[in-house]
């Protein structure tokens, strides 16, 4: 029966014990460690039942830097009591990541007298920090850092010399612009094969401005660069009204287009000025990108080297009683959609430091909807009454067989789809094992789609779960990282393949596999999958005068495989076969 599912605007990511908005994280001292770290992106906050606000003046802390040592050969992961709380007493307890829960370890420091804790990671990006059993009776504001960060201070940390301030500066001249509120790209990386001209692609640019600080500004101005490699393609400034102190200002600039776009990654930088010197420099200017790419399409920012989404953070809803399966999606519509083929999704998961589970024997599985109902704005709502959950036109899966931790999978669809012009998709990750606490790759922070997504009314990266469809997910600030692998399939004339039964012999087999065909098809590309999703073999054949062709199977391993054929004559088939030796 089809699931009956309404959407809801988006699920708080207090689930998760994030908050990301404009507090941050300074190094005072030692001079040459002296930084500033901006949330989001480069600090996360933890939001639980009774740890402080940063965002809230007043609940700023400023201190010296210790490393707890909870006695054990373990010292700094803060898993106990710590052994040298009189040194912790007054200050911010630095703790690393890993065995046991962040809120047992903000609890430990807490209890010893820290008046703030920074968790530090100890991989790359972040991950949401769950309040555990202990979470919610830390009373001291908890904010986690990248690993790189606390690799850079760690030495300072332990000889005495570092002090720091967390929390939301307060100065007379502070102008201020953030991702949330400028214009991009509803996308991180599209395939050039739908941006070929300014027809196709041509951007508006322009965004809120702040001033944040206590004094009234004047000669405010809004420049917006937009570069490949380095070559200058944009460069515009717009001059706004004068402003008061606590004020925001729309500033629109000139539209962005070119008559021939190449690929590749580019980079678009705002920065905000006024005539007073600004006080606090690190929210005048962001940068981001956006890749016009071979093959990729995401919401992340692209990775030319791998090909694959940028990766800074893992969300689950796993935890406070929500259903473990959960399903982050990322939409696509386009008008030239029927040059693309869907062939499958770049992904990658972990699990809870401390929980005792891992991503062996997890299955995730990638599916494509088809989202037919008819709306042109997102309030009210946009119904779901033909966006049929029980019958996706496309499906994959991948068996993990090892740890493997934050590593990207490709993922295949056992039967790719070519696209078709103007038709709402859905690309979606669901992760099958609810017992299992697994998170699911994000992007960075910096790639908020808030005001974007306002301007063009149509939606970003829905999450599905087990009782609700969630239209905005953990927020427009959250974009899953996910990227779907869309091929160059414009030399097709017709947007669909028919589809034809084919039963190849002898299945199972030993080394060879014969495909009868009765067709018109003179040939055919096949591809070989294995069950994690893995591409085994491909081949181009001709078809003989028997109508037949044969697949030579020595060298492939005992398994079952899921053959992918596409016929010249436009029509395809999917079939498993089992080598079995």
């Amino acid at each position: 029966m089809k699931k009956s599912l309404l959407f809801l605007g988006f699920l708080s990511l207090t689930v998760l014990g994030f908050s990301q908005e404009d507090y941050i994280f300074q190094v005072l001292s030692p001079e040459p460690l002296a930084n500033v770290y901006l949330a989001p992106g480069q600090v996360q906050q933890a939001v639980w039942a009774l740890t402080p606000d940063l965002n809230i003046e007043g609940n700023d802390v400023t201190g010296e830097f210790v490393i707890v040592d909870d006695g054990t050969a373990a010292d700094s992961l803060g898993c106990g009591p710590l052994a040298n709380g009189a040194d912790v007493a007054g200050k911010i307890a630095v703790v690393y990541r890993g065995t046991c829960e962040f809120g047992a370890k903000s609890f430990n420091a807490a209890e010893a007298g820290a008046i703030a804790v920074i968790i530090v990671n100890n991989v790359p990006g972040f991950i949401g920090m769950l309040a555990g059993a202990s979470g919610d009776l830390v009373e001291v504001p908890v904010v986690m850092i990248e690993d790189a960060t606390g690799a850079l201070l760690r030495s300072e940390i332990l000889a005495g010399n570092v002090t720091g301030y967390l929390g939301k500066p307060v100065f007379e001249n502070n102008m201020a612009v953030i991702p949330k509120y400028v214009l991009r790209p509803q996308w991180g990386a599209k395939p050039a094969a739908v941006l070929q001209n300014a027809d196709e692609f041509s951007l508006p640019l322009g965004g809120y401005v702040y001033n944040n600080g206590t004094s009234f500004q004047t000669g405010v101005t809004l420049r917006a660069t937009i570069m490949l490699n380095d070559a200058v393609l944009y460069d515009e400034t717009a001059t706004g009204s004068d402003m008061e102190s606590d004020d925001s200002l729309f500033i629109a600039l000139p539209t962005f287009s070119q008559s021939t776009y190449d690929m590749g990654v580019y980079s678009l930088t705002y920065q905000v000025s006024a005539d007073n010197p600004d006080e606090f420099i690190f929210n005048d200017v962001i940068s981001s990108t956006f890749s016009i790419t071979d093959d990729m399409f995401s919401f992340a920012r692209w990775n030319p080297d791998t090909n694959e989404p940028v990766v800074g953070q893992y969300f689950s809803i796993n935890a406070q009683g929500w259903d473990g399966v959960f399903e982050p999606c990322v939409h696509f519509k386009d008008p030239n959609a029927s040059r693309l083929r869907a062939d499958g999704i770049v992904v990658s998961a972990t699990t809870q430091t401390g929980s005792g589970n891992v991503l062996s024997d997890q299955i995730l599985e990638i599916s494509m909807y088809e989202w037919l109902d008819e709306f042109d704005v997102l309030d009210p709502i946009p119904p779901t009454a033909l966006l049929d959950l029980d019958n996706p036109i496309a499906f994959g899966e991948f068996a993990y067989t090892s740890d493997d931790q934050g590593i990207p999978v490709n993922i295949n669809f056992f039967d790719p789809v070519i696209l078709e012009d103007d038709v709402r998709y859905l690309f979606c990750v669901r992760v099958t094992t609810a017992t299992q606490l697994v998170f699911l790759s994000y992007a960075e922070s910096e790639y908020d789609y808030t005001l974007t997504q306002a301007e063009n009314q149509e939606p970003s990266f829905p999450l599905i779960t087990a009782e609700s469809i969630f239209l905005n997910g953990f927020g427009e600030d959250t974009a899953p990282a996910l990227g779907v692998r869309m091929v160059n399939y414009s030399g097709v004339n017709t947007n669909n393949t028919d589809k034809v039964d084919i039963t190849p012999y002898p299945n199972p087999t030993r080394d060879f596999i014969a495909i009868p065909y009765a067709g018109s098809a003179a040939s055919a590309t096949i591809h070989i999958y294995d069950l994690t999703g893995r591409l085994v073999k491909a081949v181009n054949a001709n078809y003989g005068g028997n109508n037949m062709i044969e697949v030579d199977m020595n060298g492939v391993t005992n398994g079952s495989y899921v053959f992918n054929m596409q016929f010249n004559d436009n029509t395809s088939s999917t079939f498993k076969v089992v080598v079995a030796r």
